[in-house]
């Protein structure tokens, strides 16, 4: 019988409060709404626009703050300054929140690539494959790689690394279980590594200091695999390592800015970028501060000498001031057998030898002038092979759509190559953007980890347990001794009086004791038997009829029977409140089994979340992702087990 009579809806008064309780009701689903909507949308995001907290990302209607985003991802969140020096824009753009507010992004990208029409598009698309194709020319061992590859360093080692565990192993390898597998392999991995990684997840990329004018590639076998892996990865992943951001890096410390670079040298320039790379021997105004720029920044292992026996005298007659005239002396720490410093002859690369390349860099940073210094520039590499590709400068503007004087105008085309590549297909670029956070995620929880299957064993014993233990133990209070049952009762509803965590402890002592950490036993004991329930329960088996169980009992039945035919078909309404509070117990459960099984074999969802947020705290969008993903199963039962929902709300005030 509703409360407000059809009748009485007539009345302008009763509609206008009616009115204000649905508009009270929906303002109360928005505020529930609107968290839930945002949560989703953050986990479509990344770190770059991860602050903006709108309901739908600019990227995906927005090609401006689209290409704001690939580039951000694509170079990184820490090298800013590469991109800034890329793109030619030092002094317009000093970090990403700079790119992220600047409104005329798209213009100032314009203005160097064009317009995407028909014609620029095949002028880039030429440009692009250029590139692709000398990518390919470049070491893995001057070249770093776009986006984050750690999990793909990780698999790739793990799946390099299992295959040399299993020909050490032999056939009995085959037989292990996964996990002792992947533990055989770690062992293989840290014994050649010299680490003491206890699992995968621990390993991080290697860092290659291409910047730093006395690094050379590691000779270990960790950088090794390292470069093994550049090599597997795509050309388009690599980015080529580029000296003339060291050099644009360089004018900005010495010059501060280009008015004080104009005062000391009176040469203009709009900013740094446009100053003239390499300078020429020729000009006198800023071949100076290109002396200094090679003697202290430029790194060395770029450095090699067409003619190294022209300075055979000079370096012998270093060498010979460095040991003391001591060939023995210079053979031991040279790994070389030779009778006299006559024989030494002048390398025309860094060697390989430590301290014969410690000696060599001295030396031609001391001795030898810049001039005489063979520049492998990638720049120049680049500019070599479109002079190959092309011959003539003609051929190449027609291919290129550009007005090159000469080849030597020419610069890595950096920005036109991250424009064509998000205009080609901006849809497929915002599909990766929306929906790589989300495989990531399920990668990770289905298939590197265990705690999805975990949850769901755990959720379905509990379940299980608690629609057996809990309505048995109701249903000896109900029909057993009425006094008696009443003073059981109240030890139970006394459980019900202290938060779980003051029995944490001691229960956590008590299943260490019984051995029993790191099992399902372990999730599922401490709550066997709950006090809420048993007193839900039994107050919903004392209103079933005494008559029929009575009539029962005249025909044969046993209490189980009885149990099993009346009392549990007639309690299905309850049964169902309770089987979703044991639900909602075993997933959301945290603290309990966290500390009862700190194995990641048995970490349930929640602890693996845990784990999840601080491993990726840098990352918040894919934290968010997560997040959606763990509330994925309570939003279901919420959906399709409302009426369960309201009985757990209506049937305790009704007893």
């Amino acid at each position: 019988m509703p409360i407000i009579a059809k009748g009485g809806r007539k009345n302008i008064k009763i509609r206008g409060i009616l009115l204000a309780m649905y508009l009270i009701l929906i303002v109360g689903s928005i505020t529930m709404l609107y968290p839930f909507m945002l949560m989703i949308s953050s986990s479509l995001t990344s770190s770059f626009d991860f602050d903006d907290l709108v309901l739908v990302p600019k990227y995906l209607y927005d090609n401006e703050a689209l290409m704001k985003k690939y580039v951000c991802d694509k170079y990184g969140q820490g090298q800013s300054k590469d991109l800034i020096l890329s793109y030619n824009m030092e002094g317009k753009w000093n970090n990403w929140n700079d790119i992220r507010e600047d409104s005329n992004f798209m213009g100032k990208v314009a203005a160097n690539t064009g317009n995407w029409t028909p014609q620029n598009r095949g002028y880039l698309k030429n440009i692009n494959n250029d590139w692709l194709e000398f990518r390919k020319t470049i070491p893995v061992g001057e070249i770093r790689l776009y986006y984050d590859q750690d999990d793909n360093y990780r698999e790739f080692l793990k799946e390099k690394y299992l295959k040399l565990a299993k020909k050490k192993y032999g056939a009995k390898f085959d037989n292990m279980p996964v996990s002792e597998q992947e533990k055989k392999a770690l062992a293989v991995l840290n014994q050649k590594h010299g680490r003491a990684y206890n699992k995968f997840l621990e390993i991080l990329p290697m860092k290659s200091f291409l910047y730093l004018q006395k690094w050379f590639p590691y000779q270990r076998a960790d950088f090794n695999d390292w470069l093994d892996y550049k090599k597997h990865c795509s050309p388009d992943l690599y980015d080529v390592f580029a000296t003339k951001r060291l050099w644009v890096a360089y004018l900005s410390k010495r010059f501060l800015n280009v008015q004080e670079m104009k005062k000391e040298t009176g040469l203009k320039f709009d900013n740094f970028s446009s100053v003239p790379f390499p300078v020429p021997v020729a000009n006198k105004k800023l071949y100076p501060a290109w002396q200094e720029f090679l003697q202290k920044k430029y790194p060395v292992r770029l450095v090699s000498f067409d003619k190294p026996a022209k300075f055979n005298a000079s370096w012998r007659k270093y060498l010979k001031v460095l040991y003391q005239n001591n060939i023995k002396r210079y053979n031991q720490h040279a790994s070389s057998n030779l009778k006299s410093f006559s024989q030494v002859k002048f390398p025309a690369k860094a060697p390989d030898n430590k301290v014969q390349r410690v000696n060599w860099i001295d030396f031609i940073l001391e001795k030898v002038p810049v001039k005489e210094w063979n520049l492998n520039m990638p720049e120049t590499r680049y500019v070599d092979f479109l002079k190959k590709k092309y011959g003539t400068i003609a051929s190449l503007n027609k291919a290129y759509g550009s007005d090159y004087k000469s080849f030597a105008g020419i610069k890595i085309p950096y920005q036109k190559i991250d424009y064509y590549e998000v205009m080609t297909n901006p849809g497929s670029t915002r599909a990766n953007f929306s929906f790589r956070n989300y495989v990531r995620v399920a990668e990770f929880l289905v298939t590197k980890g265990r705690a999805l299957w975990v949850t769901i064993v755990l959720i379905a014993l509990t379940i299980f347990s608690a629609l057996t233990v809990n309505p048995l133990a109701a249903y000896a209070l109900s029909r057993g001794n009425q006094a008696t049952a009443a003073k059981v009762l109240i030890l139970f509803l006394a459980t019900m009086a202290f938060p779980a965590e003051v029995a944490m402890i001691p229960g956590f002592l008590l299943i260490k004791n019984l051995g029993l950490l790191n099992t399902f036993a372990a999730l599922i004991l401490p709550g066997l038997a709950n006090g809420y329930s048993i007193f839900l329960l039994k107050g919903f088996f004392d209103s079933i009829p005494r008559e029929l169980y009575e009539a029962a009992h005249l025909d044969g039945a046993t209490e189980f029977q009885s149990f099993r035919m009346i009392t549990f078909p007639m309690s299905k309404p309850i049964m169902a409140v309770i089987a979703l509070n044991a639900f909602k117990m075993a997933y959301g459960g945290f603290m309990w089994a966290f500390l009862t099984c700190q194995d990641p074999k048995m970490w349930t969802i929640m602890v693996w979340l845990y784990d999840f947020q601080s491993r990726y705290a840098t990352k918040p969008g894919l934290v968010m992702t997560a997040l959606v993903f763990a509330s994925i199963p309570t939003l279901l039962v919420f959906l399709f087990c409302q009426k369960i929902i309201m009985r757990g709300i209506i049937i305790p005030s009704m007893k």
